[in-house]
């Protein structure tokens, strides 16, 4: 791929630039979009006529977004919300329509520059434009079929501010969970294109949760205030209307991105987590005598995790029970035999193991097969990682932590 200077541009290339432009701005993960759309095409039609150095914070709010000559981007984090969120439409565009365009788009992080890049096309196998489940790594190396595993929607939260300019501030909330739940393989999570279509339009959840296939739906709502923000959120069963759990989050309004990403953590952690995820909790309470083997090793997994958080003499031992369950049940489970092998590190680390040695061999045997079966499941890095500060290879270690963090993984947080 090659990035061409400006100047160089010739008049075949500009064209070229403008069609690409209009693909994206006509595909899925633009249509609902003006907002997107607006500051796409005014960021680009700015570079293409020489004045990219015009691309400010103020410049963008003003001439793109009509906001008045008083707007303080110091301030009000509007500008950098909306390319934030612009990034993440770029991503989801070459992520499946545009994976075979000759140009590429993209808006590079601290910068309101489009960089353009030209490539030579390579066939690929078209992947659906109709996508809608976000969690690309997920697709790939699924747990469970999207049938069998936590389906989940995150319908637009809606802006109760008495400003309509203020939307911006609940469209933001909600592609930030939307993003934050897809990083969870367990969860099949609609993209944002998808959900936006709904927004304003009253369509009832059942009817919703219908058409996109999904057991969840997750709604709620944004109101600010000069001094608060206020955020509510509520869990939703799909095919009964059962309100699942519901919470309200009050925050002074001090700097809104913190705010943003503070509630988005706090929302995402009652729902994902594997101990008491609101998420895993509903759907373990759904399952019957026809739930596929995967989803029951599932099962067995959240229980064993139930035992590992005690912490106190015996309790591996006992979560080692259920873990073995869920590997006999699914052999590719990758976290599976990472928590194994955790029980045995923490067995040593904790003293609580009357044969050391022979539980770091069973500590390292495991957090292998975690890898062997799942390379992305980065909990088995984590574990080879942990076995390596134990054994006094801390060159290995950190190599392992590195891979553990490597965003292509799936990360674990605090709470997962």
């Amino acid at each position: 791929m090659t990035v061409t200077a400006l100047n160089s541009w010739t008049d075949t290339d500009l064209q070229a630039i403008r069609e690409q432009l209009g693909r994206i701005l006509k595909s899925g993960p633009f249509a609902q979009s003006r907002r997107r759309k607006r500051f796409l095409e005014y960021i680009v039609s700015e570079t293409l006529a020489g004045r990219s150095e015009r691309l400010k914070g103020y410049t963008i709010a003003v001439e793109a977004f009509n906001r008045p000559e008083t707007f303080d981007p110091s301030v009000d984090p509007f500008v950098r919300i909306e390319a934030a969120r612009l990034r993440d439409r770029l991503r989801e565009y070459y992520a499946v329509e545009g994976q075979d365009d000759a140009i590429r788009i993209d808006l590079p992080k601290g910068s309101y520059v489009p960089l353009i890049k030209f490539r030579g096309t390579t066939p690929h196998e078209s992947a659906s434009a109709k996508a809608t489940v976000s969690n690309t790594e997920a697709n790939d190396t699924p747990l469970c079929s999207i049938s069998a595993r936590p389906s989940i929607a995150v319908l637009p939260f809606i802006n109760m501010s008495a400003r309509r300019a203020d939307d911006y501030l609940s469209d933001a909330i909600t592609e930030n969970i939307i993003t934050a739940l897809s990083r969870f393989r367990e969860f099949a999570v609609v993209a944002s294109y998808s959900v936006f279509s709904y927004k304003g339009t009253g369509v009832r959840i059942p009817e919703i949760a219908r058409d996109l296939g999904v057991r969840f739906i997750l709604e709620g709502s944004v109101q600010k205030s000069k001094e608060r923000v206020r955020v509510t959120a509520q869990l939703i069963d799909g095919s009964t209307g059962v309100h699942l759990w519901a919470e309200r989050f009050d925050r002074a309004y001090v700097d809104l991105l913190a705010v943003l990403d503070e509630v988005t953590e706090q929302i995402v952690g009652r729902l994902g987590s594997p101990y008491t995820g609101r998420l895993g909790r509903a759907w373990r309470g759904q399952a019957d005598s026809g739930t596929p083997r995967r989803l029951q090793a599932y099962d067995h997994l959240l229980a064993g995790l139930d035992v590992f958080d005690d912490y106190v003499p015996g309790c591996m031992a006992k979560a080692r029970e259920c873990l073995f369950r869920a590997i006999d049940l699914d052999p590719s489970f990758g976290k599976a035999y990472a928590k194994i092998a955790f029980s045995y590190i923490l067995d040593v680390w904790f003293g609580w193991t009357d044969n050391e040695s022979q539980s770091l061999a069973e500590a390292h045997k495991y957090a292998t097969l975690a890898v062997s079966r799942d390379d992305d499941e980065s909990w088995g890095h984590w574990a080879i990682g942990a076995y390596n500060i134990l054994v006094g290879q801390h060159d290995r270690a950190i190599a392992s932590y590195r891979r553990a963090m490597d965003p292509q993984s799936e990360r674990p947080r605090s709470y997962g």
